[in-house]
């Protein structure tokens, strides 16, 4: 079992594409994961300065504690032995806080949309669990993610 108890990625931290890899076990989110986007590049448009991070899980799952309301990255849970038991992205508790999640989000997410029980207003994207397409990872793609997805599918406006 992996723990992550949060986590920034920005310019300051060295390197800023970060791909971590749990293999037979689980990833334990405990806290907001986000991108710290430093608004000068934008001008600059300079694309190995945009954060980004992939989190795969082979063989394993991706647990998201009940108070993480932010997740900026690629999350993927995968099972390869097709068992049935891994590959999930559990909540495991219920919970009444939204959860952002910036990027994509790739598994079972069955438990994540079942506990999670935020309510707020449609209108205003506040649904309980809010995926909203990021595309730092393609912008700036962490190392090995182009040889799991197919990124030539998805287009970035250049």
């Amino acid at each position: 079992v992996v723990e992550i108890n949060g986590l920034e990625i920005s310019e300051s931290k060295s390197p800023l594409t970060q791909t971590y890899v749990v293999r037979n076990g689980d990833l334990n989110i405990n806290n907001d994961i986000k991108y710290n986007l430093d608004t000068n590049i934008l001008g600059a448009f300079i694309l190995k300065r945009f954060p980004s991070a992939a989190f795969i899980v082979i063989d394993g799952n991706i647990n998201i504690h009940k108070d993480v309301e932010q997740l900026d990255g690629v999350f993927i849970a995968i099972d390869t032995d097709n068992e049935g038991d891994d590959g999930k992205i559990n909540s495991n508790e219920i919970s009444y806080k939204q959860l952002t999640i910036n990027g994509i989000l790739v598994g079972d997410v069955s438990d994540l949309f079942e506990n999670r029980r935020f309510v707020g207003d449609i209108s205003q994207d506040e649904g309980s669990v809010t995926i909203k397409f990021s595309e730092n990872f393609l912008l700036n793609t962490p190392p090995g993610l182009s040889e799991l997805l197919d990124l030539t599918q998805l287009r970035v406006a250049y």
